[in-house]
Parts: structure tokens; sequence; C-alpha cells
């Protein structure tokens, strides 16, 4: 159940007062502004007096986007047995406010999508690439190649539906970016193999401008490599799934 409640105490922060004025007017269902998505829950909404939520903390949130070039997708590294408000107030506020990081979105293990950030504003999630892409953290355990588990099939459907809307949003085509070829080989197979499957994919390229500069899809391990291998071999093998079922929602 999703609870809401008025904050007595208002950020400084503008892009923080959007989410605050969105949870405290949140209704399931009722479209929000342009800002956010309708899918989501904003992560204030799920606090309740017996549940308080972590604020997220003001140096968290960024600059105004300029442009977005798609979606690029992360891992909790947890394993997703959370529900939304234990990956909101457990997994991802305290982890973000501790080293001044972000995303703007969140998919729990049941497939609720939470937003923190709204995607008019940066997060800090991808380095260079904060700079032009929105971005997700499923929740998932998978950072290497031995820990390859899938994203739960709620998450996928959550996520093919949060693409579709980006993509309607922002005039991108639903499909997998450009992924950056990294040198590390257990990692390139499956991005040889993600980029390469369907007519929706371009490629993957040796060359990280490509990747950073490509539209569609895409990830952390390919817009900010070598350092650290997000989101996990399993939910890399799962990037034209979620791409396919976006653009099938699209109509493409």
């Amino acid at each position: 159940m999703v609870y809401c409640l008025r904050m007595a105490e208002r950020s400084t922060d503008p892009a923080a007062r959007i989410i605050e004025d969105w949870a405290d007017n949140y209704v399931p269902g009722a479209p929000p502004r342009n800002s956010l998505y309708p899918g989501a829950v904003p992560y204030l909404a799920l606090a309740s007096q017996w549940r308080p939520m972590t604020h997220l903390a003001n140096p968290c949130y960024g600059n105004p986007l300029p442009s977005i070039n798609g979606l690029a997708v992360h891992c909790t590294a947890a394993f997703p047995t959370n529900d939304a408000y234990g990956v909101a107030n457990y997994i991802c506020v305290p982890g973000w406010n501790a080293r001044v990081a972000s995303a703007h979105f969140a998919i729990s293990g049941d497939g609720t999508v939470i937003q923190f950030i709204p995607t008019s504003y940066s997060a800090f999630a991808q380095g260079r690439g904060d700079l032009s892409w929105l971005s997700v953290e499923i929740d998932n355990p998978g950072l290497s190649p031995g820990s390859a588990v899938p994203a739960t099939e709620a998450q996928i459907k959550s996520a093919q539906k949060l693409f579709a809307w980006v993509s309607r949003t922002f005039s991108i085509r639903p499909e997998v970016a450009v992924g950056h070829l990294c040198g590390d080989s257990a990692y390139d197979n499956i991005t040889r193999t993600v980029c390469s499957a369907g007519k929706l994919n371009p490629g993957p390229s040796a060359n990280a401008a490509a990747a950073l500069n490509s539209r569609g899809l895409s990830c952390h391990r390919w817009l900010a490599p070598g350092v650290k291998p997000c989101p996990g071999a399993g939910l890399l093998g799962q990037m034209l799934d979620i791409a396919s079922g976006a653009a099938a929602l699209v109509g493409r």
C-alpha cells in the first residue's frame, strides 16, 4: 500500500521540490507533470508513520538536463527480495547519500517503479553519461559474469513500460543503443550478442564516444567503462528483451 505524508520541511533544491510536491498530492494512476513517469511512485510517498523515509540529500540532485539520449540500466547489487519501500529506504537513498550518487528510477523485485529525480534534471549515475542519459536501478545482485542472475519477469515488464514511455516522451527509437566493447571478453561477448540480434540494434563499438553519443537503451557498463561491471551479466543479457518489449508497446 502506498501512503502519502505532507512534509513540514521543504527542500531548497528545485528538483527535490518537484518530487516533494508530487508525493504530497500523489494519487495512484493520476497523470503527474511531464518530468514524472505516470507509472512510478514518488519515493517519498512510500513513507508512513510507521515507516519513515530517508530523504535524498540535495547534493544528489543534478543540474537541468539539456537533452536526453535514452535510458541507462543499472543494478542495485542486492538480491531482489525487498519491496519498493525497502529498495528506496534501505538500499538506494542511504547508499546514494553516502557517496553523492543517484538515479532517476528504481524497480523493486515486484516490479514497482520508484522515481527519485525528475527527468528534467540529471542524476549522478554514469559519469559523463549523466549529461544526457536517464538512469534506472533494477534491484538485482549481478555485478560479475559469475553472478548472472536475471531480472524478474515483473521487473522486465516494468522496464519495458518505462523505456516505452521514455521513447515516446523524448522521441527516442525503442532500440538497444550502441554497446561499448570494453576489452573484457565475458561482457564483450554478451554485448555483441545483445547488440547484433534483431533489426532494432545499431551494433557494438570499441569506441566509448560512440556508445556515449548513441540513443536508445544503454547501461552503466557501456557509458562509464572501467568503473564497475554494472548491471551484471544477467541484466546485460536481457537488454534486448527490454528494448523489444518497449518497441511493441510503442508500436514500432
